[in-house]
């Protein structure tokens, strides 16, 4: 009898380490690749829309180029120089590392 009882809690025991290394290691591998590609669609999305909005010229006010459009095209290019959507990538990332190995710390290391 404490054979067969060694042999399940072996079993679970080993089982519960490899659903949670799984679990750690799609937490930290896989989620932020998600996220970063989430938050690089948002943003094609959204410097699409900007594109559309301020290109070309404005027709009434008689084939003149908005001035807005060319600190729209400011705006963008001073984001990609200062590798704003990079640095949220990597601080988006960390939080959920972070917020990830708290809660495997605490719920599932219990």
């Amino acid at each position: 009898m404490s054979g067969l009882l060694t042999a399940l809690l072996n079993f679970f025991t080993n089982h519960f380490n490899a659903t949670k290394l799984i679990l750690y290691g799609l937490f930290v591998f896989v989620l932020p690749v998600v996220l970063w590609n989430i938050f690089v669609e948002m943003v094609e999305v959204v410097l699409g829309l900007l594109n559309f909005y301020f290109s070309g010229i404005n027709p009434s006010l008689g084939g003149i180029t908005l001035p807005v459009s060319q600190f729209g095209s400011l705006a963008v290019w001073m984001v990609g120089q200062l590798r704003i959507p990079e640095a949220l990538v990597a601080l988006v990332s960390g939080l959920t590392i972070r917020i990830t190995v708290d809660f495997v710390m605490r719920v599932l290391l219990r």
